[in-house]
């Protein structure tokens, strides 16, 4: 369900202090999350956030332009504001920029572990469908 009260937008770079803010709140004990803070901090995209009251409680990292389709990298909401359709709002505008570009599908992405995120995403309507699992060769 979303926040009808959680106003979504592209980040300026007035937001990045609270971006990061809430990316310090996000567990970093999940596999890969290593791997992908480094995809995040490295992939030419788009920081979208979302807002109560002026206020930057959520936020999602969306790369447009990655082969197949737009793909979303990060998607982390503040613990207090969790449960209340904030992520849900991000998914939703997500979905709108990327059909508003001619794409009909998106993926998502998520660590081994983060539930919440993965729930999140199949509340969405997204499916699961390609597991990575690597090591040393």
């Amino acid at each position: 369900m979303r926040d009808p009260s959680a106003v979504v937008r592209f980040a300026t770079d007035a937001d990045l202090p609270a971006i990061d803010a809430l990316l310090a709140s996000r567990p970093a004990t999940y596999r890969g999350s290593g791997d992908l803070a480094v995809l995040v901090g490295d992939a030419d995209g788009r920081w979208l956030v979302a807002q109560v009251a002026g206020e930057t409680v959520g936020a999602a990292r969306l790369v447009l332009d990655r082969p197949p389709r737009p793909t979303v990298l990060c998607v982390v909401v503040h613990p207090d504001a969790r449960e209340l359709g904030i992520g849900a709002s991000l998914v939703d505008e997500i979905r709108r920029i990327a059909r508003s570009g001619g794409h009909d599908r998106i993926d998502a992405l998520a660590l081994p572990g983060d539930r919440e995120t993965k729930n999140l995403f199949e509340r969405a309507g997204l499916t699961a469908r390609l597991i990575v699992a690597s090591g040393d060769a």
